[in-house]
Formats: C-alpha cells, structure tokens, sequence
C-alpha cells in the first residue's frame, strides 16, 4: 500500500516508523516524506497538485500531548508569560 502514495507523512519519524515496521515485517516501508509540522509551518509543501496520493500517520498519544499542553499553559499563566490571541 505504501508503495503506490506519492508523499508519506508522519508526526513524528521514529515514532511512526517504529510502529509501521511491527505491523509490516519484512515490508519495504518509504522514508516519510516529513513530518506535520514542517508542512504546517511552511518548511515543506502539502499537496501539491490535485492528483497526489497522501497518507498521515499520526500516531503521536493525544492524551499525554493534551496534559502537557495544560501544564504549559498553566506555568505560564502564573509566571505571566505568554500572548493571548483571539480565536477568531
């Protein structure tokens, strides 16, 4: 399956490569064209042309990415830090 996309994207390298070679042993498995965040800030480019195959992996733990996002926000919150910007 993997063969026949055109651009291979993951969040995190190791992380989605790992996880992707114990589900297909022995499968010649594609370097990931980048990571999600090089497309979204700009530092590779998304879909380029109507007709390109993509697939994302995103296997990053949502949970964890959430409880330390909070933790972030609140040490920053007391310290003062930070830039509040309108949601829209």
């Amino acid at each position: 399956m993997l063969r026949v996309l055109d651009k291979f994207v993951v969040d995190d390298t190791d992380q989605a490569m790992q996880r992707v070679r114990a589900l297909r042993p022995g499968e010649a498995i594609p370097e990931p064209y980048a990571e999600l965040g090089d497309i979204v800030v700009g530092r590779r480019p998304g879909r380029e042309t109507d007709a390109e195959r993509i697939i994302a992996l995103n296997s990053g733990y949502a949970a964890t990415d959430v409880t330390v996002g909070r933790a972030v926000y609140l040490r920053a919150l007391a310290m003062g830090l930070g830039t509040r910007l309108p949601l829209y």
